[in-house]
Order: structure tokens, then sequence, then C-alpha cells
């Protein structure tokens, strides 16, 4: 039986080689034709989920495909890691939206501030799920967005880093950081349970 997000990435699909995109998916090869399909069916869902937690709900299909439309541009370039590559065009898409928007201040810096007060708004009735997807919220956009990629989306420690932009060794930084934060702002120390409120949240 095929899933909803099955039938979204295969119309995904079809619609990167109906667009004047798809001179770049037309131009693919056989093979890695297969592996964007294939591609796109893992990580589709992945990057709505990513994206939830980061901008309004309206933008998030739009800003899922164009993370998809921007890595088909590049796919036939070589890259050493092809899923990091694909989460490092997702985490700059967030960026990129809000810059576009111009509700970003002067001197954004993702690795120092949040995006909290530009992304979707939290229902008034905070449970605990809650609690940890805005405690999630709160962190600088790349600690919110290396603990993210860890817990909630398995991504390696060097596929994150890829995302990123960052060494391995700073990329683990953001990490501890942020877990930190969490621990000491919102008493926040179940992994498992942090993972499972980015996951559902």
């Amino acid at each position: 039986m095929t899933s909803p997000n099955d039938t979204i990435a295969e119309g995904l699909s079809a619609a990167l080689t109906s667009l004047d995109e798809g001179k770049d998916m037309s131009q693919l090869t056989a093979q890695q034709r297969t592996q964007v399909d294939a591609l796109i069916k893992s990580e589709w869902p992945k990057l709505e989920r990513f994206f939830r937690s980061k901008v309004p709900y309206g933008d998030i299909q739009d800003v899922a495909q164009n993370t998809l439309l921007a890595y088909v541009k590049r796919v036939g370039t070589p890259i050493k890691d092809q899923r990091g590559y694909l989460w490092q065009i997702a985490r700059n898409q967030v960026a990129d939206m809000y810059r576009r928007r111009r509700v970003l201040p002067d001197g954004f810096d993702s690795s120092v501030h949040s995006v909290m007060n530009f992304g979707p708004t939290m229902s008034s009735v905070i449970n605990r799920k809650n609690q940890l997807t805005k405690a999630l919220q709160s962190l600088a956009l790349d600690q919110q967005t290396a603990i993210e990629l860890k817990y909630g989306e398995g991504l390696t420690d060097s596929e994150a880093a890829i995302a990123l932009e960052v060494s391995v060794a700073t990329y683990k930084r953001y990490v501890s950081a942020g877990l930190s934060t969490l621990r000491d702002q919102y008493g926040v120390t179940d992994l498992e349970q942090l993972g499972d409120a980015y996951r559902n949240g």
C-alpha cells in the first residue's frame, strides 16, 4: 500500500521533471535518477518534520520542495556525502527564507540566534511535548539543528557537520552547548523524549 508520503514524494519527483528545473533531472543518468528518487522518498517526511519547528506551517512544503530543487541542481556534481549535503541545503533554506522576508535582525548569526520569534507559534496549552519543542526552538538555530539532526533524524556526526557546514568538532560543541542549555534552563535530561518530541511535535 502506498503511503501519503510516498504519493507526495512521487508527485514531487514528477514535478521536478516537468518544471523548468526538470532539465536538471532529465540530464541525470538512470542510476542518478534512481538515487534521487530514493532520497526524495526517504527524506521528504524528514524534511517536513525538520521545517515544522522552524518555519510557519503554510511554508513547510514550499521550503522542503525548494530544498530538493536546490539539491537536484547539484546532483551531478561530485559531493562526498549526498545526505549531509541535502541537509546543509535544508538548514540554509531556513535562514534564506527569513532573509528574503526581511524579518531577521541585522547581524543574525545562526550559531548564536534563535528563530523562535519568526517561526511557528506554540499552542497556549503547553504539555511536556510542547515544552520540549519550545525548549528546542529557544536554542540558537545551529544548536537546535545539530540536536534535531542527531537525535531526531539519526544523521551521523559527519553528515550533520556537513549539513551545518562546520567541522565535526564544532558540530559536537553545538550539540553539547545545546544539551547543556536544555538541561540547565528546562530540566531536559531524557534524550529519547527530546527526539520523540521533535519527531512528533
